[in-house]
């Protein structure tokens, strides 16, 4: 049998695990590659040890102390009947590519110092080798900096036995994965091809389904190959290599009037392969241009993808006019997405008038989180006039569709009659029953419930329903609303024993929580907020001012309004308002004229 590479190494210790460990590397990558554990040489092996040699394209030259003590040892000679310098010898004779390896710190002798038929050696590009760093050093010096001739001969060795399995040898015209039962079993690149191929050993003969993918063109096949037990069978994957997905330009895609080809580049670009990361921009232009012409799978494909596209580190401004296909083709997903988009100012121009609209579009579709956000609106005054009893119109249309949440913020209404007479009993109805779906929420309108004035104040349930909440190994704005009150009724001895230490645990644990927040400014203002109602205004205060540090917005601004309204501070409370109403909040008006009533009368 003919080898590629051959190790040339002395029986010592280091030599012996490094040459086991490259030969374990290289065999593993597909290369074939001529090892000789044998300890004893003689005879016809040694002339075969020769013939190998002549018939690598490479030879490693494994070096440390005493490998070339036969050169150095006062006998002259004596290197001539050391096979470690025969071996050497034989392969700088035969103008082989010699690849030296230094271990353990050894330095090649200088050319002077070797015998005549050893002093090539010294001139060889020799590489220092730390058996640490194994597969830097294949990547580095042997695939990088080409220091090998030869090449893998299979990828992955076979192992058939006679034991039953079978191997299928894969080559392409087209670097593609391979995938089984949608298990990526192999990619196919410029070293595959005929006479390297990829081998894919299978545990049992008959029939095996295998699905390509092109990784420039995006193309996709399938088929079915049969193979037979203790057999190996070649399996061709052709290719018709047209467009290369990579490197369509803008004048490509304006060429094309073919709708599926437009669908079909569209896909792969958003898709991306193994080799090449997605182009969602280039992508959206060839599906926009595919639907205009009426291509129904297109229009599916963007309605389909919207929470792909919201979801990963994507532009806005390609975000955006895809949401707005999007919800042009009937998507209530789209529509709500754009909703919030606009509420909040994320990638475009704060609106509420826009925002309503399009949650109003959405809802018309049966888009319950829609109407739950045009609830919030209206009992907010976020982008319409304040209403409550509208709000309150679009919660009980949002609960009719299953959603908790709006039980949550409707309690909110009936608990601190907000619009309506003050209901506790259905307040607490309501938060009883979306804890059959949220945790935390739940427990610290509960707990809140609990803490204040009327027929079920009780600070010792109070404090286990925040606990409760507190305990719950989540990061959210609701967990470190729970800690923060468990914080205060432990410093104010609130339906428990006053233990300072405890306080101070559970604000330096929000203080941790806010740190996974990317919004730290809402994150203060929604805990400050939820303080406000339940009138303790100020532990509300610090936070409320905490979070107007990190950002002014018409939430907080609000916030800090009704806090300073509450302690009676109304210069400071017009002045949050006034700026709260330049942010487009007109129900600030209502504020602001309540406040200006309250001086006069004054």
């Amino acid at each position: 049998m003919k080898y590629d590479i051959f190790i040339s190494y002395k029986r010592l210790g280091i030599s012996s695990a490094t040459a086991a460990y490259l030969y374990d590397l290289l065999t593993k990558k597909g290369y074939s590659v001529f090892f000789d554990r044998k300890e004893i040489r003689q005879g016809r092996f040694n002339e075969q040890l020769l013939t190998h040699i002549e018939g690598a394209q490479d030879i490693f030259v494994l070096l440390e102390q005493n490998s070339l003590n036969s050169c150095f040892n006062g006998i002259s000679g004596s290197y001539k009947t050391d096979w470690f310098c025969m071996e050497i010898t034989h392969a700088l004779k035969n103008k082989k590519r010699i690849i030296p390896l230094l271990l353990d710190g050894y330095k090649m002798p200088a050319i002077q110092e070797l015998p005549p038929e050893l002093k090539s050696l010294a001139l060889e590009n020799a590489i220092i080798f730390e058996a640490s760093e194994i597969d830097d050093f294949y990547k580095k010096y042997l695939i990088d900096q080409g220091y090998l001739q030869s090449k893998p001969k299979n990828l992955f060795m076979s192992s058939l036995n006679g034991n039953g399995i079978a191997d299928f040898l894969f080559y392409s015209n087209g670097h593609c994965d391979i995938f089984e039962y949608g298990n990526l079993i192999g990619s196919l690149d410029q070293n595959v091809d005929e006479k390297h191929p990829y081998i894919y050993t299978v545990k049992r003969a008959g029939e095996h389904r295998f699905d390509c993918k092109n990784n420039d063109t995006c193309e996709e096949q399938s088929f079915i190959v049969s193979i037979e037990k203790d057999t190996q069978k070649y399996v061709p994957i052709q290719w018709k290599l047209t467009q290369n997905l990579w490197e369509l330009s803008e004048k490509d895609i304006e060429a094309q009037d073919d709708s599926n080809t437009l669908l079909f580049w569209g896909r792969g670009l958003f898709e991306g392969s193994s080799t090449h990361e997605p182009k969602i921009e280039m992508s959206f232009l060839c599906l926009q241009k595919a639907a205009k012409q009426w291509n129904i799978d297109a229009k599916n494909y963007i309605v389909r993808n919207i929470n792909a596209i919201t979801n990963n580190k994507i532009e806005r401004d390609v975000i955006v006019p895809w949401l707005k296909l999007a919800a042009d083709y009937g998507s209530n997903e789209a529509l709500y997405i754009l909703g919030c988009m606009y509420l909040r100012g994320n990638g475009v121009e704060r609106n509420g008038k826009t925002a309503l609209y399009y949650f109003e579009q959405s809802a018309n579709l049966g888009n319950d989180k829609a109407m739950r956000q045009i609830g919030w609106m209206y009992t907010e005054g976020i982008g319409v006039k304040r209403n409550y009893s509208k709000g309150r119109l679009w919660y009980e249309k949002s609960i009719n569709l299953g959603n908790k949440t709006s039980m949550i913020w409707l309690g909110e209404i009936y608990q601190y009659g907000r619009g309506t007479k003050q209901d506790l009993d259905k307040a607490l109805s309501l938060y009883t029953q979306a804890l059959e779906k949220e945790k935390v929420s739940p427990l610290i309108r509960i707990g809140s419930l609990y803490f204040g004035p009327g027929k079920y104040h009780n600070m010792s349930k109070a404090y286990s329903f925040f606990c409760e909440g507190a305990n719950i190994e989540e990061n959210n704005n609701e967990v470190a609303f729970s800690k923060v009150m468990c914080s205060i009724m432990m410093k104010k001895g609130y339906g428990t024993d006053v233990n300072i230490e405890g306080a101070e645990r559970h604000m330096n644990e929000v203080d941790k929580i806010s740190a996974t927040f990317k919004d730290i400014c809402t994150f203060y203002n929604s805990i400050s907020w939820q303080l406000y109602l339940m009138e303790i205004y100020d532990e509300a205060l610090p936070l409320a001012l905490k979070s107007i540090e990190l950002g002014e917005n018409p939430a907080n601004l609000d916030t800090l309004g009704a806090i300073y309204k509450a302690l009676g501070d109304y210069e400071k409370a017009l002045e949050a308002y006034n700026k709260c109403l330049s942010l487009g909040k007109q129900s600030a008006k209502l504020d602001i004229e309540k406040i200006n009533n309250i001086i006069k009368k004054k």
